[in-house]
C-alpha cells in the first residue's frame, strides 16, 4: 500500500445539495469507501445505490449522489449534504510470532488508529461537555431513562450537575398562559391600572359580603328601569328634603338591622359550620378554626366538636370518662364492632385473672380459636382447640428451658437433647442423614450403589486372587482372535485377545498396535490359504532375534505358530517360527 499522512482535519462536512448531483469533495483520509457515511438533510444513504466514492491519490475523495432508491431527485441548494468518517472500529489482522512485520502493515494499523480517534475526536466535539475549568469531581453523568422522560435537561444549583428541570408538560402549560400572567403584572404594576390586584385583595372581606348579596344586587340589576324613573322625577322631589331625610335615616337603621343580622348569621355558620362528609380544617369563611365550632359528620352520623386542636365526637350526657372511673366495670357483653383495643406508647395488654381464675377462649360455630400475627399484619399463625367430637379436656404444658420452638408435625426442625425409641421411628432415613433410604436390606444395597451382580460381586470362595498364590482346579485359556482373512495393513488388539489365529489371504503388515502391556505373552498362529505364497512384513514394534524378521511356510494351506511376549511398551519379541505342522 503507498505511503501517506493523516492530516490533523475534521472528519466530517456539511455542504449545500447546490451542485446537484456532485461531485462533493471531502479533505479527510479514508483507506476504503466504507470509511464514510453520507447524509442527505437527515436521511442516512446507501454506498452505491445511493452515492459513490471516488478516493484520490492523497486517500482524500469525493462523493456523487445517484438518485432513485433513498435519493428522489436531484439535490436542491437547500438541502445538506453531509459527510462523515466512519470507518468501522474493528481489528482485522493479527502479526503473530515469527511471522512477517512489513511497514505497510504497521502502516495500515497506525493509520485505522488515527482515523478511529479523529471519529471519536469529531463526536465528542459536538457532545455536551463541561468546560475546562470545571473541578475535576464534576459528574456529567445524565439521569436515569425513567428519571428524564419528559423532562427539561437542568443543571443544579450547587454542584452544576446534569439533573431533570420541569416536566415539558409543565413548561407547555405555563406557555399557553403567558398572556394570561402578563395582562396581571399589567394590572398590578400600573400598566393597565395601579396595584389593582392588591386593592382587591384588601377588600376581600367586602368581597365576600357583597358575593353573600348576590341575589339582591341582581334584583337591583333587574330594576334599572324603575331606578331610571326615580332619576328622572328627582326635581319634581327636591322639594321634599325632610322626606328625603327621613327616609335616609330609615334607610340607614334598615342597613344597619341588615349588617347586623348579617354578622349574627356569619358569626353563626362559623361556629355551627353544617353537614359535612369528613372533618374541616378552616371555617365556612376560610378562617383558622375556633375550640367549640361544631359540625355534623355525615358519615360517622355523628356531631362533632374541636378542642382546639382536634376534632372529637360529643358524647352523651350521661356517658362519663372510662378514664376517671377507677373501677369500671361491664353492664353486658363488650362488642367491639369494626375496633381493636389498642395501647400508646408500647404499652402492653394485660389480662389479669384473679386468683385460680383463667383466660378462656370461648367457642362458637368454631373451637377456641388465637391467631398470631406477623409483624405487618399480613400472614398468621392459628392455635386452637380440639373439636368437640373429640370430647378432650387436657393441660398443654410448655417446655422448659430457654428460647425453643414447638415440635410440629409437618415442619422441617432440628431436634437437640431429645431420645427418641427405635420402636417409635418409621419410614427411612435418607442417605445424606446417615441412613440407606430403603426399608430392606435389598433396596439398601441397591440405593448405597451396592447391588450384587451389578455393583459388587457376590462372595465366591473359589474367586482368584491377584496378589496370592493360585491353584487352578479347571483349565484356564486366554481370549484368542480367529480371523480368516487377513491381507493388508493388520492391527493386532492386545486389549482384548491373547491368542491370535490367522488365516493369510494375501501378503500381510502387521502394523504397530497400541495396546500391548509388559509381560503379556502368547501365540500368533498363521494359515496360508488354498493359495499359498502368503508373506508376513513386521512394524517397527515387532523384534526377532538378530532382526532376521519371519520367514514362513509358503505351501498352500500350511500352519506355523509363532510365540511372542511383551518386554516393553513397543517392544513386542517374537520366538523362532515353528513351521508346517500337518
Amino acid at each position: 500500500m503507498t505511503d501517506y499522512n493523516i492530516n490533523a482535519v475534521k472528519r466530517r462536512t456539511v455542504q449545500s445539495g447546490s451542485a446537484g448531483l456532485g461531485p462533493y469533495n471531502f479533505t479527510f483520509e479514508i483507506l476504503s469507501q466504507t470509511d464514510i457515511a453520507v447524509h442527505l438533510n437527515s436521511t442516512l444513504l446507501t454506498l452505491t445505490s445511493d452515492y459513490t466514492v471516488s478516493i484520490n491519490s492523497n486517500v482524500t475523495g469525493s462523493v456523487t449522489i445517484v438518485t432513485g432508491t433513498n435519493v428522489s431527485s436531484t439535490p436542491q441548494a437547500s438541502d445538506d449534504i453531509t459527510i462523515i468518517g466512519a470507518r468501522d472500529i474493528e481489528r482485522t489482522t493479527d502479526f503473530v510470532t515469527a511471522g512477517d512485520l512489513t511497514a505497510s502493515s504497521l502502516n495500515e494499523q497506525l493509520d485505522s488508529l488515527t482515523i478511529f480517534d479523529q471519529q471519536i475526536s469529531e463526536r465528542v466535539d459536538r457532545a455536551l461537555i463541561g468546560s475546562i475549568s470545571d473541578p475535576t469531581t464534576l459528574d456529567m453523568t445524565l439521569p436515569t431513562v425513567d428519571n428524564r422522560k419528559g423532562k427539561y435537561l437542568a443543571f443544579n444549583s450547587t454542584s452544576g450537575a446534569p439533573e431533570a428541570g420541569p416536566s415539558t408538560s409543565d413548561v407547555n402549560t405555563l406557555a399557553s398562559v403567558t398572556s394570561d400572567i402578563a395582562t396581571l403584572a399589567d394590572i398590578q404594576d400600573g400598566t393597565t391600572a395601579t396595584n389593582a390586584i392588591t386593592t382587591v385583595a384588601g377588600i376581600h372581606a367586602n368581597v365576600t359580603t357583597v358575593a353573600g348579596i348576590s341575589s339582591n344586587v341582581t334584583t337591583v340589576a333587574g330594576n334599572t328601569s324603575n331606578i331610571s324613573t326615580v332619576v328622572s322625577n328627582i326635581s319634581a322631589i327636591q322639594g321634599a328634603a325632610t322626606n328625603a331625610t327621613n327616609a335616609a335615616n330609615s334607610a340607614t337603621a334598615a342597613a344597619a338591622s341588615a349588617a347586623a343580622a348579617a354578622a349574627s348569621e356569619d358569626s353563626f355558620s362559623d361556629t355551627y359550620l353544617g353537614a359535612k362528609s369528613s372533618e374541616p380544617s378552616t371555617d365556612n369563611d376560610g378562617d383558622a378554626l375556633n375550640a367549640g365550632d361544631l359540625f355534623f359528620d355525615t358519615t360517622a352520623n355523628t356531631i362533632k366538636v374541636y378542642t382546639g386542636s382536634a376534632w372529637q365526637v360529643v358524647s352523651q350526657a350521661s356517658l362519663t370518662s372510662i378514664a376517671s372511673d377507677t373501677s369500671p366495670q361491664l353492664g353486658g357483653d363488650l362488642d367491639m364492632v369494626t375496633f381493636d383495643i389498642v395501647t400508646t406508647s408500647n404499652r402492653d395488654i394485660e389480662l389479669n385473672p384473679n386468683g385460680t381464675g383463667k383466660t378462656v377462649l370461648k367457642g362458637n360455630t368454631n373451637p377456641g380459636t388465637l391467631v398470631f400475627n406477623c409483624e405487618s399484619n399480613t400472614h398468621g399463625q392459628t392455635v386452637k382447640s380440639q373439636p368437640h367430637s373429640a370430647s378432650v379436656t387436657n393441660t398443654l404444658t410448655l417446655p422448659a428451658g430457654g428460647d425453643q420452638e414447638i415440635v410440629g408435625a409437618s415442619a422441617t426442625q432440628t431436634l437437640t437433647n431429645k431420645t427418641i425409641g427405635v420402636g417409635q421411628l418409621s419410614g427411612q432415613v435418607a442417605i445424606a442423614n446417615g441412613g440407606t433410604g430403603a426399608a430392606s436390606a435389598s433396596a439398601a444395597r441397591t440405593a448405597l450403589g451396592l447391588a450384587i451382580g451389578s455393583d459388587v460381586q457376590a462372595h465366591d470362595a473359589d474367586t482368584v486372587k491377584k496378589d496370592v498364590n493360585n491353584t487352578f482346579t479347571a483349565a484356564q485359556r486366554g481370549s484368542t482372535d480367529t480371523d480368516t482373512s487377513n491381507t493388508g495393513s493388520v492391527t493386532l488388539n492386545f486389549d482384548t485377545n491373547q491368542n491370535f489365529v490367522l488365516t493369510l489371504t494375501g501378503a500381510v503388515t502387521l502394523a504397530n498396535p497400541s495396546t500391548e502391556s509388559v509381560g503379556q505373552s502368547g501365540f500368533i498362529v498363521f494359515i496360508q490359504d488354498g493359495t499359498g505364497g502368503r508373506t508376513v512384513s513386521l512394524g517397527t514394534d515387532y523384534e526377532t532375534a538378530g532382526g532376521a524378521g519371519l520367514t514362513l511356510s509358503t505351501a498352500a494351506s500350511t500352519t506355523d505358530i509363532v510365540p511372542y511376549i511383551v518386554a516393553a511398551s513397543g517392544r513386542i519379541l517374537l520366538g523362532a517360527p515353528q513351521l508346517a505342522f500337518a
